[in-house]
């Protein structure tokens, strides 16, 4: 029977990898869940807070903020200790990863959880449905009608069409002044004088206001998977944005991720781990591209560029690199050495279309990262590498070291801050690429 049941779970995960393999936009929905495997107990389930002190549920209200306010800040206070000491479960890395690789052409994720251990690992595109205990919020003091921030920002939405950045922004502020605290522990109790200011996390029996705006916009513009990690049943949040996302795109895909329950009310798969063991096996299944060449530096997308013309074509490089390639290939010209450039930034979405397009060649996996970075790994990102090549010389071949412009490179390149990247037997398992500089200084 257990084998039936591991069988089972295996089969589960293989069919969730292969829809995430084809997903181009996909929400990813966290709850107490994922924060659990980092020592957070969860408001439900078996060893929640509510089970062991049901009363909190109405001590965290308003109600309770203005009855009692000292024991509302002492429970805060005693949170913020213990998620200060907490780090991001390898869940909350997967994600921060795949982010991070723009594994998906849109992602977000939007999280239920105010410990900000999703930023802690790295993530940006976060929605903090609830709130953060990391914030502060009180009313604001300045009207909508004369607040120059705010008109800016309307009129910039109105012609424009819709703002990411505003949005996410007016989420976060929920129509108020907020600010990040991150006194552990506060000062006093409370940590603040004047009444009106609380922690900028959502209330039970609070409604959200503005909170939803930015998850609503991105739902709005397409999602066809969603992923749920470690929400439970009694959250009703959750079957309102599942309900959006199949109201936006019938054709939507859920995917729900708990050991303990499957509270998805929706038409969904269901894989019945942990946060880290699900992600983990969804991990080395889905995208199997991005998992050959781990050894590889992760490399962020530069977005510091200068655009330039080479022999008739146009490049992108940070300037910095530009001034010494400019300053190389001089010298190299005065002593009859001709240097071309054949490729220099490449963005992450561009490094994925690459490998896409091998892939659909039918070149074997490993061929295909012996020659080619899995996006978010290749030095073409930082806007300081170079592909080189010669007259008389095919690109991008071996070739080129028996060149007089490979020589010159050897003796030379390194005067102006450019090496070698993948030499022979190089420990990345990247194939020799004598054509491949970068800018180290």
């Amino acid at each position: 029977m257990e084998q039936q049941s591991s069988q089972k779970i295996e089969a589960s995960v293989s069919r969730c990898a292969r829809l995430l393999e084809k997903s181009q936009g996909l929400l990813v929905v966290t709850g107490a869940g994922i924060s659990a495997e980092s020592g957070i107990p969860p408001y439900r389930g078996p060893g929640g807070i509510f089970e062991n002190t049901p009363e909190t549920q109405s001590l965290l209200s308003e109600e309770g903020l203005a009855r009692e306010p000292g024991r509302i800040w002492n429970y805060i206070n005693d949170s913020r200790k213990q998620i200060d000491t907490a780090e991001p479960s390898p869940a909350h890395q997967i994600l921060a990863c795949w982010e991070k690789e723009r594994r998906f052409n849109r992602f977000l994720v939007a999280t239920q959880n105010i410990d900000g251990l999703h930023q802690k690992a790295g993530s940006r595109r976060v929605a903090e449905l609830h709130g953060s205990i990391w914030q502060m919020a009180c009313p604001r003091t300045v009207d909508y009608a004369e607040d120059e921030q705010f008109s800016n920002d309307f009129s910039h939405m109105m012609s424009s069409g819709g703002n990411e950045e505003i949005l996410q922004r007016w989420s976060e502020e929920n129509n108020r002044t907020i600010w990040e605290d991150r006194q552990v522990p506060f000062d006093s109790i409370p940590p603040y004088r004047d009444p009106e200011i609380r922690p900028n996390m959502l209330f039970f029996n609070e409604g959200y206001g503005n909170r939803l705006l930015w998850v609503e916009d991105f739902i709005g513009k397409g999602v066809d998977t969603v992923l749920v990690i470690g929400c439970s049943g009694g959250v009703a949040i959750l079957d309102r944005l599942v309900r959006q996302c199949r109201k936006a795109n019938p054709a939507c895909t859920v995917v729900n991720i708990n050991p303990y329950q499957d509270g998805v009310e929706q038409e969904h798969f269901f894989v019945p781990l942990g946060a880290s063991a699900a992600m983990e096996s969804l991990n080395n299944r889905a995208s199997t591209q991005y998992q050959l060449s781990t050894t590889l530096p992760s490399y962020a997308e530069e977005t510091e560029l200068a655009g330039f013309e080479d022999e008739d074509r146009h490049f992108h490089l940070h300037p910095a690199a530009l001034e010494k390639w400019r300053g190389m290939k001089i010298a190299a010209a005065f002593e009859d050495v001709h240097l071309y450039l054949v490729s220099t930034f490449r963005s992450i979405d561009r490094q994925k279309e690459i490998i896409e397009h091998k892939r659909q060649k039918g070149i074997p996996e490993e061929e295909i990262f012996a020659v080619s970075a899995p996006p978010g790994h290749s030095e073409h990102h930082t806007g300081r590498a170079i592909d080189l090549n010669t007259p008389g010389c095919a690109p991008l071949e071996k070739e080129f070291e028996n060149t007089e412009a490979f020589h010159w490179l050897t003796q030379h390149a390194a005067e102006y801050g450019f090496l070698l990247s993948y030499p022979r037997d190089n420990p990345y398992g990247i194939a020799y690429e004598p054509w491949h500089w970068c800018l180290t200084q």
